[in-house]
């Protein structure tokens, strides 16, 4: 951004944005306030980072996707399984399917 006229620049936008997102870029708007970008933790009251609350994320916010990993096992074993059954192909090949489609 350009300190005097507060646009901007285009030049150095081009020089390490790529071409198409440089509209994107200058369609957005630039701050009235000028106040310098800060970081925020959302998950205290005054975004500060505490290990208490990154512990608190890691534990119930994370934890909901480990969980679906052991609800939801891979199937690649049944798949195999499914030919090594001894009956004709067209039944093996049915089986596979319908484990696929679980």
């Amino acid at each position: 951004m350009l300190e005097e006229s507060k646009e901007w620049d285009v030049g150095l936008l081009e020089d390490y944005v790529a071409s198409e997102d440089i509209p994107f870029i200058r369609s957005l708007a630039i701050s009235s306030a000028h106040r310098r970008d800060t970081f925020c933790w959302n998950y205290t009251k005054n975004g500060q980072y505490m290990v208490k609350s990154g512990y608190w994320v890691a534990r119930n916010l994370l934890k909901a996707k480990d969980e679906k990993e052991v609800l939801e096992p891979s199937v690649t074993k049944l798949q195999a399984f499914a030919w090594t059954i001894k009956a004709p192909q067209k039944i093996c090949h049915l089986i596979w399917q319908v484990i696929q489609a679980m």
